[in-house]
């Protein structure tokens, strides 16, 4: 009867990720602040669920896990190398339990080969200028066995292609495009006369 009477949390922002390692993530979300609630907000649950694409690695496993937190700050450890994860976050209050969920954040641990070697995390980072995107974009490369060497090979209508399967966001693929395509002439030349 008083559980009734409880109003859920509400949903934080969707996290964002802190650290990625080969078996974990750290990810940090805004503190919940329900004004119209008189209970206080003890903590938070951490729903943490494999892509889809990595549906035939788990099968069998629980579809989702939840870790408790205490903090908006909360390292995921035992996750596999090399997988794509959704996390998302929900706040707790007593007497009424798990509130809302917040949207979700899509990372990547990182793959073992991307551990023996960074110079496709460097060059990726350097074009897309975010280390929390690129750390996901490389991992999915990597997956795929791609190669610093083997993408600049691409044309880039194959190159396009190529990361619009993988998923990767619009504006990371001009950018990836762009950063590793040979240098158009055309774009040299005007460079130059200025």
């Amino acid at each position: 009867m008083y559980r009734a009477m409880c109003k859920p949390a509400p949903a934080p922002r969707a996290p964002v990720e802190i650290e990625v390692f080969l078996e974990s993530i750290t990810i940090s979300w805004e503190e919940v602040f329900d004004p119209h609630s008189r209970y206080p907000i003890i903590g938070y649950v951490v729903r943490i669920t494999p892509s889809p694409w990595n549906s035939i690695k788990t099968q069998g496993a629980a579809p989702y896990r939840e870790v408790h937190c205490a903090d908006v700050r909360c390292s995921i450890p035992g996750l596999e190398p090399g997988t794509t994860y959704d996390f998302q976050v929900a706040a707790v209050n007593e007497p009424c339990g798990v509130g809302e969920w917040s949207p979700k954040l899509v990372v990547a641990t990182l793959h073992p080969a991307f551990v023996e070697t960074d110079e496709l995390f460097e060059v990726v980072s350097k074009i897309l200028n975010t280390a929390a995107y690129s750390s996901q974009v490389c991992a999915l490369l990597l997956q795929d066995e791609w190669t610093v060497d083997s993408l600049k090979s691409l044309k880039p209508d194959k190159m396009e292609g190529m990361l619009r399967r993988l998923g990767i966001k619009e504006g990371a693929i001009r950018s990836l495009c762009l950063g590793l395509t040979p240098t158009n002439p055309s774009v040299s030349n005007a460079m130059e006369i200025n």
